[in-house]
């Protein structure tokens, strides 16, 4: 009797030569078994055969593993708070953070993402914080919350001067114009043998007829020209009760063309570097004389001498002086240790106590100040302009300060915004009541002479 053996053949569904058991893809021939990423699965069978970690691409595809880090369902790859079990997408709040949408200031930002909830202005905090604006009032690149003078492009601190006035030293000694009891001549030890407050080396004889008043005004009250309050300081110490005199200026061009200060040219006065110590500006216009460079101007030059002229019967010496430059104005000035106010302390003593809207008092008319109303004031009768008045016709207003309105505009030491040009203050007999407010301002080049723009008063 023979003997049979059942012996079993191995399985190979895809009849490529590999046993099913032994087979990396036994659904496909594959004889050479290639297997890429050597993950057991065979190339033609791996969904993605560069990824060992993957046979498919499953959610974020080969090469990503479908990882869900938060365990909220949503693989990482397409969660876009992957480590937020509660949101798959920021909200308005964020990932982690719960979407509350409450606008507490109601700037249209909620909360949860508003750095100053409680500011409608401001969503960051910036450089003055919440609740406070990050304002630079003088364009200076410096916010007011860090400006300790918001107010004054030129300076962050008040120095020496104060916000609104340069810490200057014209003379070089160390002393700021704004406390030198002579500004303009080098007196490092501020030496003042009589008390006057005039240092000994600027006390030489003044010209005839000055009138000092003493001020001490803070600024406060002060309005621009728009009637916003404003904070540039205000005036301490001495200013002429009256504008300069044509005889006060004329005796300075004597003495300055006696000392070599000045020089005369066609009848036009220029400035020359002579042996009084105050500053000079050699070569620039000072004046025009009458009448070959100018018929308006009140003073006259012959034969080396300067003179104060008569019109119509009247003697000019007690009205202002017309037709001077800021560089004669401020040569003046240097001549005898002074100097011109700047325009903010010249509305602080015009506007008194910050009540005055011209410097003659709340209110103006032509009996009050020489200015243009419907044709000019022109109180003596001249035949021609310019229609000045004795420097004392009218009255005194405030500290006892006489054309703070009208009359002559005045030179100021102020630049005018930006550039060259100077600031006159106080309006003249040639413009109406709207240029006689105590904020009203108007800026001319400084080597311009004019018959109502050339005024000026001093202080010290």
């Amino acid at each position: 009797m023979s003997n049979y053996y059942w012996v079993e053949c191995p399985t190979d569904s895809d009849s490529d030569g590999v046993a099913d058991d032994e087979d990396n893809c036994p659904q496909a021939a594959n004889p050479q078994q290639t297997d890429n990423d050597n993950d057991g699965y065979g190339d033609l069978c791996d969904g993605c055969p560069n990824d060992a970690n993957k046979s498919e691409p499953g959610t974020c595809g080969c090469g990503i593993l479908d990882t869900d880090s938060d365990s909220d369902g949503t693989p990482d790859c397409i969660d876009s708070c992957p480590n937020d079990p509660t949101k798959v997408e920021p909200g308005i709040c964020g990932c982690g953070v719960v979407d509350d949408p409450t606008d507490s200031d109601g700037d249209g930002i909620a909360d949860c993402i508003d750095s100053c909830p409680n500011d409608p202005d401001k969503s960051e905090p910036g450089i003055c914080g919440c609740g406070t604006a990050d304002t630079d009032t003088d364009g200076d690149g410096i916010a007011d919350c860090t400006d300790n003078c918001p107010e004054d492009v030129n300076k962050t601190e008040p120095g020496i001067c104060g916000c609104g006035v340069a810490d200057d030293d014209t003379d070089g000694d160390g002393v700021e114009d704004c406390v030198d009891n002579c500004p303009a001549i080098s007196n490092p030890d501020q030496v003042d043998s009589n008390g006057n407050g005039l240092g000994d080396a600027c006390d030489s004889d003044d010209p005839d007829g000055m009138v000092w008043v003493s001020i001490n005004d803070s600024g406060a009250g002060m309005k621009d020209e728009f009637g916003n309050p404003i904070s540039h300081g205000g005036f301490s110490g001495q200013m002429s009760k009256y504008e300069t005199t044509n005889s006060q200026y004329c005796q300075f061009l004597n003495v300055a063309l006696a000392s070599g200060d000045i020089t005369v040219s066609s009848n036009v006065v220029y400035g020359a570097n002579g042996s009084n110590p105050g500053a000079d500006f050699v070569d620039e216009i000072y004046f025009d004389t009458c009448c070959t460079a100018d018929s308006d101007s009140q003073i006259t030059y012959s034969s080396g001498t300067f003179s104060v002229r008569s019109r119509d019967g009247y003697d000019m010496s007690n009205h202002p002086v017309v037709e001077v430059s800021w560089y004669g104005a401020t040569a003046f000035c240097n001549y005898y240790g002074w100097r011109l106010p700047t325009e903010w302390e010249w509305q602080a003593v015009a506007d008194y106590d910050g009540s005055f809207t011209y410097g003659c008092g709340e209110t103006i008319d032509q009996s009050k100040a020489n200015h243009y109303d419907d044709g000019y004031a022109n109180p003596l009768g001249l035949s021609r302009s310019p229609y000045t008045s004795p420097v004392n016709h009218y009255p005194a207003y405030g500290y006892g300060m006489n054309d703070m309105a009208g009359n002559v505009w005045e030179w100021t030491s102020s630049i005018y915004n930006s550039g060259s040009k100077r600031v006159f203050r106080g309006g003249g007999w040639s413009h109406d009541y709207d240029y006689c407010t105590v904020s009203s301002r108007y800026g001319i080049e400084p080597h311009v002479t004019n018959d109502d723009f050339g005024g000026f008063r001093v202080c010290r």
